[in-house]
C-alpha cells in the first residue's frame, strides 16, 4: 500500500479553489449587500448568526453531536477499504496531510454555510422573483426546446403526437389567468411536498425511502462482488471500463463490501435523523418567495455536490437543509461550526485509521485484510 503523502500540485489545486472562492464570495456579498438597500420584498437580513438563548457548547453539542460521531464512524470505516481503493485516492484532498485537510475543512465550513445558508438566499430570492415575471418567455422556451428533443429522440410520428400534448399543456397554462405561476408552483407543489417529507405524516414513508435507498447501495456493491469473483485477477480498466474500477478482485474485497455496507446503513440513519429533527414551522414559514429562495438555495448546495453521484446529492440535499434549519433555528455560527465538525473529524478519523494500518504493515493482519 502507498501511504498518504500528498502532492504539491494538489495543495496548489486547492488553495487557488479558495482563493476563488472567496473572490466569489465577496462579490455576493457586494451584490447582498447593494442589493438590499434598493430591493428587499421580504426584509431577509443575516442578522441570525446567533440566534439561539442556551448555552454555547451544550447547543454546539445538540446540533452537530450526531454529526461528529457519523463522521467518526465514516473515517474509522477506512480499516476496512483495500489498498487499492486508498491508491486510487492519490491526487485528491483526502491524500493530503491531516494539517491541510483541517485548514480546507473550516475555509469550507464558513464559506459553505455563509454562502448558502446566507448570501445565496437573496441571490435566491431575486431568481425566483426575475422568474416569476418572465415565466411565460421561459415556458416557451422550455416548449422549443422539449420539441425539438422529442423529434431528435422519438422521430417523427411520436414526435408530433407529443408536440401536440406539449403545445395543449402550453396553451393551458398560457389561458389559465395565472400571474404569479411560480410562486403558485412553489405554494402548491414544493412547499407541501417539504412540509410532508419533514413532518409526521410521512415518517413511515421516509423510513421506507431510506432503507430502499440503504438496500440499493447494498445490493448494487454485492452485485459488483459477485462479478468481481469471476473475473480474472489481472483485469484491468481499459479491458472493462464499464465497471470503471481497476484490479476487481482487490478492490471489491470483502472487508470493502463489508464497509460500503455498513457505510449506507449509518448514512441511512443519519439522513432520518437530520429530517426528522427539522422544524418545519422554522424553515417554511414567512413571505413565499423567502421560503422559495431558501429552498432553492439549498438546490444550489446540492447541485455543488453532483461530482457525488445521486447518492451525495441526496446526501447534501438532507445535510443542506438541516444546517439551514440549524442556521435560522440556533443561529449561523453553529451551522458553520456544525459543517466545520463534520469535514474536520472525518479527515481525522481517516487519518487515525491510515496510521494504524501503517503500524500493521508487514504483519499478518495486513496481508489478511489485503491493504
Amino acid at each position: 500500500m502507498r501511504w498518504r503523502k500528498g502532492s504539491a500540485s494538489v495543495r496548489e489545486q486547492h488553495i487557488m479553489d479558495m482563493l476563488l472562492q472567496a473572490v466569489f464570495l465577496v462579490a455576493v456579498f457586494l451584490l447582498y449587500w447593494i442589493g438590499t438597500m434598493f430591493w428587499n420584498p421580504t426584509g431577509f437580513h443575516m442578522n441570525y448568526w446567533i440566534v439561539s438563548s442556551g448555552a454555547f457548547f451544550p447547543t454546539v453539542v445538540e446540533t452537530s453531536g450526531v454529526l461528529v460521531l457519523v463522521a467518526l464512524i465514516y473515517g474509522q470505516l477506512d480499516w476496512l477499504k483495500s489498498g487499492e481503493l486508498n491508491d486510487m485516492e492519490k491526487g485528491t484532498i483526502t491524500d493530503e496531510g491531516i494539517g491541510f485537510k483541517t485548514i480546507r475543512s473550516v475555509f469550507a465550513g464558513f464559506v459553505e454555510e455563509i454562502s448558502h445558508r446566507g448570501y445565496f438566499i437573496y441571490g435566491a430570492i431575486l431568481t425566483v422573483f426575475i422568474s416569476n415575471k418572465v415565466w411565460p418567455f421561459a415556458l416557451l422556451f422550455t416548449f422549443v426546446v422539449l420539441a425539438i428533443l422529442i423529434f431528435m429522440r422519438l422521430g417523427t410520428i411520436f414526435g408530433w403526437i407529443s408536440v401536440v400534448g406539449l403545445g395543449w399543456w402550453y396553451v393551458s397554462i398560457i389561458t389559465s389567468g395565472e400571474t404569479d405561476l411560480v410562486y403558485a408552483w412553489y405554494e402548491q407543489y414544493v412547499f407541501p411536498t417539504y412540509r410532508w417529507i419533514i413532518g409526521a405524516d410521512g415518517r413511515q414513508t421516509l423510513m421506507i425511502a431510506i432503507a430502499a435507498v440503504a438496500g440499493i447501495q447494498i445490493v448494487g456493491i454485492l452485485s459488483m462482488k459477485l462479478i468481481s469473483m469471476v473475473l480474472s485477477p489481472d483485469m484491468t480498466k481499459d479491458r472493462a471500463k464499464w465497471l470503471g474500477v481497476v484490479r476487481f478482485k482487490r478492490i471489491f474485497s470483502w472487508t470493502t463490501v463489508l464497509m460500503i455496507c455498513i457505510q449506507s446503513i449509518v448514512e441511512g440513519i443519519l439522513w432520518y435523523v437530520l429530517v426528522t429533527h427539522i422544524d418545519p414551522e422554522v424553515t417554511l414559514q414567512g413571505p413565499t418567495i423567502l421560503v422559495a429562495g431558501m429552498i432553492t438555495a439549498n438546490g444550489w448546495f446540492r447541485k455543488g455536490h453532483k461530482y457525488q453521484g445521486w447518492v451525495g446529492m441526496l446526501s447534501s440535499w438532507i445535510f443542506g437543509y438541516y444546517m439551514l434549519y440549524v442556521a435560522l433555528h440556533y443561529g449561523l455560527w453553529y451551522s458553520i461550526i456544525g459543517h466545520t465538525l463534520y469535514d474536520a473529524v472525518l479527515f481525522a478519523s481517516e487519518h487515525m485509521a491510515d496510521r494504524g494500518k501503517e503500524l500493521l504493515e508487514g504483519t499478518p493482519v495486513h496481508r489478511i485484510m489485503g491493504w
